[in-house]
């Protein structure tokens, strides 16, 4: 189970991530959205991952109201893969001997090409993130 901290470092990361992504003009187009959106429906159909439907179930909400509430989530995991996309392309980076992994995976982007984002980024915590104890 992952700390408090590890999740918002986590979210800062994906969501600096998002913004590069943003900014070079790779962030997901709505079509590339909605393709994916329908992918995982798809998959869900098919294998019900045990994982998400006791999530559906917990939070009381039905596979629709999910989809809705993990767009933004599923956006930024896409921003990621086109950046990594982005960066094995026009930088040549990419692990050695590994060329098109990133499709298949972005999580080989590492904290050298990440790093310096976070150290650039600004965040704010809201009056109600430091009531839930919140602090960066």
């Amino acid at each position: 189970m992952p700390s408090d901290a590890e999740i918002l470092n986590d979210l800062i990361e994906t969501k600096v991530i998002s913004s590069t992504a943003r900014s070079l003009g790779i962030y997901p187009p709505g079509d590339q959205v909605e393709a994916y959106i329908a992918d995982q429906q798809k998959y869900m159909e098919v294998l019900k991952p045990e994982e998400i439907t006791v999530l559906i179930q917990a939070w009381g909400i039905s596979e629709e109201e999910y989809f809705l509430i993990m767009e933004d989530r599923f956006t930024d995991s896409l921003a990621k893969i086109n950046w990594g996309v982005y960066l094995e392309k026009y930088e040549g980076e990419a692990p050695e001997g590994e060329q098109g992994y990133v499709s298949k995976s972005p999580s080989w982007i590492g904290d050298d090409k990440i790093k310096p984002l976070l150290e650039k980024a600004k965040v704010e915590i809201t009056w109600e993130g430091r009531q839930l104890g919140i602090s960066y």
